[in-house]
């Protein structure tokens, strides 16, 4: 499966919103919408379930859209909670959690965000790009076009230009 990390360790390619999104799927945003309205015993509009990514600039989910984590890593010009000094604070801890235990993720959980997250950290999840790599797939990548690493990690030409301008660990 194609993966791509948002700023607090989730793949959000996983996630049924970015998936419908990206396919334009109405089946399964009335799924999706269902699902989620039984789980938070809410109704959820079938409209909202379109999200393009976190580190894209596109469509958010409410929830995704004023993530405290996300929103700290812009703040601090970040790609992901990853390449922050403050790694693991009660922002990210506390969003975790939340989605976890509230919202009953699925099978992207808490452990699967932090392992990903360790993986950064540790150089060696090669869904992180260099601004160098970034710049030079520039040239390469139309803006409808999509990339993938050698991995299968998932990346819109957005995507690359949104990690090489929020990106601090590669300058």
């Amino acid at each position: 499966m194609e993966r791509m990390i948002a700023c607090c360790g989730l793949d959000c390619a996983a996630c049924e919103a970015y998936i419908a999104q990206q396919n334009d799927d109405n089946e399964l945003r009335r799924k999706t919408a269902d699902l989620w309205g039984r789980q938070l015993d809410v109704e959820v509009d079938p409209a909202g379930i379109s999200c393009d990514g976190c580190l894209n600039s596109g469509q958010h989910l409410d929830d995704c859209g004023m993530c405290g984590i996300r929103k700290c890593c812009l703040e601090k010009g970040l790609s992901n909670c990853a390449e922050c000094d403050q790694y693991i604070c009660d922002t990210l801890h506390n969003g975790l959690t939340f989605l976890s235990e509230v919202l009953e993720m699925g099978p992207m959980d808490e452990l699967e965000a932090k392992k990903n997250l360790e993986s950064i950290r540790a150089g060696k999840c090669p869904c992180v790009f260099s601004v160098r790599r970034a710049k030079r797939l520039k040239s390469q990548i139309r803006p409808a076009w999509r990339a993938k690493n050698k991995s299968g990690h998932f990346f819109s030409y957005m995507h690359l230009l949104s990690y090489a301008q929020f990106s601090s660990a590669c300058r």
